[in-house]
């Protein structure tokens, strides 16, 4: 039984020496620095950075808020199971329309791009009928 138990240490020992013949050294800091350097100085993001403060500005006063702040605050004081329930039933939702969209347009890969949105019905119906001992969960491994 000993042999087995060296083994996996041997394995990554060699794996670890084999990667480290073929894999340059990378120095992560300046890599980083460049991506940064590289974002910051895109036309794209210049032109979002406005656009971005702008909204940000507008939406505390927007139409948009003022019609959605009161079912915020109702969904903010409710039960964590109804919580649930309602993101489950809004991932069916926008699933559903997502998957309808799909097939009204023109893919050859009709199947495959249906998936997705199959497994987000899936999962909100999990969070849907699962609610309550999902909620009870959450505030168990909160307290």
């Amino acid at each position: 039984m000993k042999r087995l138990d060296r083994f996996p240490g041997w394995w990554v020992a060699a794996e670890r020496a084999a990667s480290a013949l073929t894999r340059p050294r990378t120095d992560v800091a300046r890599s980083d620095e460049q991506v940064q350097r590289l974002v910051r100085g895109a036309a794209l993001v210049s032109v979002g950075r406005p656009l971005a403060a702008a909204m940000a500005r507008a939406w505390p006063t927007s139409r948009t808020t003022r019609w959605l702040q009161p079912a915020a605050d109702i969904l903010a004081a409710s039960a964590p199971a109804l919580r649930l329930k309602m993101g489950g039933v809004a991932t069916m939702v926008a699933a559903l329309v997502a998957a309808f969209l799909q097939m009204v347009g023109s893919s050859p890969h009709r199947l495959l791009e249906f998936v997705l949105p199959a497994l987000a019905i899936l999962a909100g119906a999990i969070a849907f009928l699962a609610a309550v001992p999902l909620a009870r969960a959450w505030e168990d491994k909160s307290s």
